[in-house]
């Protein structure tokens, strides 16, 4: 899961810088988008997960 919420957070981040300049033609709402749905991923997984035992 690490590897997943790393990788996806990097991918998330670079998609939402690279919006900044995309709003002067109306294109931010797809980074916003890509961030909500990696949000969702991430709380379905947090859920759905049980801590191990020591």
């Amino acid at each position: 899961m690490r590897r997943w919420v790393g990788w996806g957070g990097l991918v998330t981040g670079v998609v939402l810088l690279a919006s900044v300049p995309a709003a002067a033609i109306g294109q931010q709402d797809w980074a916003t988008l890509v961030w909500l749905v990696w949000w969702i991923g991430i709380a379905v997984s947090l859920l759905r997960h049980r801590p191990e035992a020591s």
